[in-house]
């Protein structure tokens, strides 16, 4: 069940991006940097917010840290370096 979370965040930051590049296919253009940051923002966040899980005391958490940091930062590094030259 997380793997699907993490594989939809992931899908998620590739349509914002190809959703931008459709509109603004120059790869200068202000927009696209501000989606870049916007995807490598929330992506962070999101990071940031499963590694404090990953730090709990309780063990439901500290099952899922690794699946979680794993799948997130390869989802946000495709989302980043596969996407945008496909």
């Amino acid at each position: 069940m997380l793997w699907i979370v993490i594989m939809g965040m992931g899908i998620d930051y590739g349509i914002y991006y190809v959703c931008t590049y459709l509109r603004y296919p120059d790869e200068r253009h202000p927009s696209m940097g501000l989606i870049r940051q916007a995807m490598f923002l929330a992506g962070a966040t999101t990071l940031i917010g499963f590694g404090v899980l990953a730090v709990a005391q309780h063990a439901a958490p500290q099952e899922h840290r690794l699946d979680v940091a794993v799948g997130h930062r390869y989802s946000l590094l495709g989302a980043f370096l596969i996407v945008p030259p496909w």
